[in-house]
């Protein structure tokens, strides 16, 4: 065989692959339609402007600060967080 009919037989064959990759994309079964779309335009957000992992996490901190702050409370609460201030003389 010639060099040139070598060169055209693995050029089709190059094309032939091109050609299959690209017509079989990302294709799956589940098709996008409009009233898919309609019945959940976002179906990841739980609000109306975070997700639910979004969501989590904000209780998490929150109760993490909260648990921390309690302690603090009590001290108030119980007047530990500083000395008394009754007496008329300095206390060191």
């Amino acid at each position: 065989m010639s060099k040139f009919i070598q060169s055209m037989r693995w050029s089709g064959l190059a094309l032939a692959a091109v050609i299959a990759i690209t017509s079989a994309g990302c294709a799956s079964n589940d098709e996008i339609t409009a009233d898919k779309i309609r019945s959940a335009p976002s179906p990841e957000m739980e609000g109306m402007v975070r997700t639910h992992e979004q969501r989590d996490n904000d209780f998490s901190k929150t109760m993490h600060v909260n648990g921390r702050q309690i302690w603090d409370d009590i001290d108030m609460i119980m007047l530990w967080d500083r000395p008394s201030r009754l007496s008329r003389y300095p206390v060191p």
